[in-house]
């Protein structure tokens, strides 16, 4: 039964017509989250106008430095983020993250120079159709190219210039597109093949996926299928397995144009929408065992290489630490750290943290999920500058902060903390005395589709320049003019937690949910080139 709206609306409406401009201050959201605790239906209200801005893909404002925000407002629209955790997944996950505002008072703000526009913009709800699922030597054109491997598509085209990708649609339906193509996504269950060609794999439950071009409509009642599109030439479906039934383009699937095409059979629709049948020739199209294999010989071509990287790594002199987090059987309690040798030392005490799956098959990672959960390592010395690296996969940002590596305590000259906020912005806080926090912290940079995927961070600090900048994937992306800065001294420290001692702090737990893959520390301030190349040679999916 459809919720009837009760009398009284009128305050909640504006706080949530607020939060959707993205206008919500720190007063307004404390006092809707008033109303959301004790006014009966508040939450399902909060959903309805939710579900109406989805049906509308409406967005939040960015929190673009660069953009035409005050201060205040800017800061009041990072202020309307949603609490998000590490599954949300199905309509039930969906209304709980709608229906619960995010704590506003656990990070304070600290103001900072930044140069950079916010890496992602916040979302509040999926309005992605698709997913890309793994590419092979893929080469994109147009302002609708996907951004990284995992990422949702929403409705758009895609323009694939050279080599091929495997894109799963959320009704079910696999896709594998060859370049050139052109793709324009519709909705989970259909698209418009301008271009080139694909082979779609459409089980039981994704019956009724459509493809369409400019001569035919195809409708899939659970198969597999080729098709063809070329300006000159026409449409051509190839039929491997199934049945489909093929309709006039302007007929509006009219029964008298309606036609079968069964496993084994083909037809060619010229541009004249002249009918001709042809033989199905599977080889013209990549199989999704084909895909597989050349997936995984790309993938072996490409650890290689970083292999190669690894071993230069460990012989560069201005490393301070390198911890590929490779496990060792005989102890697999400490963390190695590599050596010019090409040995591996015992350098830091694994405390709970339990070793699994990293970046590709193979690769070890350490995974980090409860408050105990951490790494102890000690780093004596002290630096004019440096920049630190790391892999990571986050699953959930279940505190005020994520450490990746945190000092110990905190009141004492040098000592640092690179760690992640709950609502995805990074930041490198550095201690220099009772007057001062020299602390950069980015822009908003990750968000609920980061969730689950291996992303590659940088930061570099450099005293010289009285800069920060934040790297996210081999690009930077938020940089700060530090007004003071100290040299940096780690020393004893936790990866992926945090030992507060003696200094009492409001957010004590900053155990970091996800899995780590690899860490490394230098000794000055790399240049973007360096970190692309890091990026580049150490992701998952080439």
């Amino acid at each position: 039964m459809k919720h009837k709206p009760q009398a009284g609306w009128e305050r909640l409406d504006a706080l949530i017509g607020a939060l959707r401009e993205g206008e919500l201050g720190p007063e307004e959201a404390t006092e809707l989250k008033q109303l959301l605790a004790t006014q009966p239906g508040a939450h399902r209200r909060l959903s309805e106008h939710m579900f109406l801005v989805a049906a509308l893909e409406a967005e939040l404002v960015s929190c673009d430095p660069e953009n035409d925000l005050t201060p205040a407002a800017r800061k009041a629209s990072r202020m309307a983020w949603w609490k998000w955790g590490a599954a949300i997944t199905g309509l039930a996950a969906v209304l709980a993250l709608l229906a619960v505002l995010w704590p506003i008072s656990r990070v304070p703000e600290r103001p900072a120079a930044n140069t950079f526009a916010a890496a992602t913009r916040p979302v509040l709800f999926d309005s992605g159709v698709a997913v890309l699922t793994k590419v092979i030597d893929a080469r994109w054109a147009g302002p609708g190219r996907p951004a990284t491997i995992g990422a949702s598509l929403r409705p758009g085209r895609l323009q694939l210039a050279a080599g091929a990708a495997r894109i799963e649609f959320y009704s079910g339906a696999t896709v594998i597109l060859e370049g050139p193509a052109d793709l324009e996504l519709i909705s989970a269950s259909e698209a418009i093949l301008h271009s080139g060609r694909l082979r779609a794999f459409v089980p039981s439950q994704a019956q009724g996926f459509t493809l369409h071009s400019r001569q035919l409509e195809l409708v899939d009642r659970g198969t597999e299928f080729g098709l063809e599109v070329n300006d000159l030439e026409g449409s051509r479906v190839h039929v491997f397995r199934g049945k489909v039934e093929l309709f006039d383009p302007n007929s509006g699937r009219s029964p008298s144009s309606k036609s079968d095409l069964s496993e084994g059979t083909g037809l060619h629709v010229d541009p004249r929408l002249a009918k001709t049948p042809i033989t199905p020739a599977p080889a013209r199209f990549t199989s999704l065992h084909d895909f597989n294999e050349r997936s995984s010989a790309r993938l072996r071509e490409h650890i290689r290489g970083w292999e190669d990287l690894s071993r230069q790594l460990r012989r560069d002199p201005r490393v301070v630490a390198y911890y590929p987090f490779e496990r060792e059987p005989a102890d697999d309690r400490a963390l190695n750290e590599a050596t010019p040798d090409g040995k591996e030392r015992p350098a830091g005490s694994i405390v709970g943290a339990n070793w699994s799956e990293g970046r590709w098959p193979g690769k070890d990672a350490l995974e980090f999920k409860r408050p105990g959960d951490r790494v102890r390592v000690n780093l004596p010395g002290q630096w004019e500058s440096l920049t630190l690296t790391a892999w990571i996969r986050v699953d959930g940002f279940d505190n005020g902060w994520s450490s990746l590596i945190l000092s110990d305590g905190w009141k004492r000259p040098g000592a640092l903390h690179w760690q992640i906020a709950h609502n995805g912005q990074i930041e490198l806080a550095v201690f220099a005395d009772d007057r001062h926090d020299p602390n950069s912290r980015s822009p908003v940079a990750l968000g609920p589709y980061d969730l689950g995927r291996w992303m590659h961070l940088a930061v570099v600090y450099d005293r010289n320049r009285k800069q920060v900048t934040h790297y996210l994937d081999g690009a930077a992306f938020s940089r700060s003019e530090l007004a003071v800065t100290v040299p940096l001294s780690i020393r004893n420290a936790e990866i992926g937690n945090w030992n507060t001692l003696a200094h009492p702090d409001i957010n004590p737990i900053r155990n970091f949910n996800g899995r780590m893959d690899e860490l490394v520390i230098f000794r000055e301030a790399l240049s973007a080139g360096e970190i692309a190349r890091f990026y580049e040679v150490g992701r998952p999916q080439p």
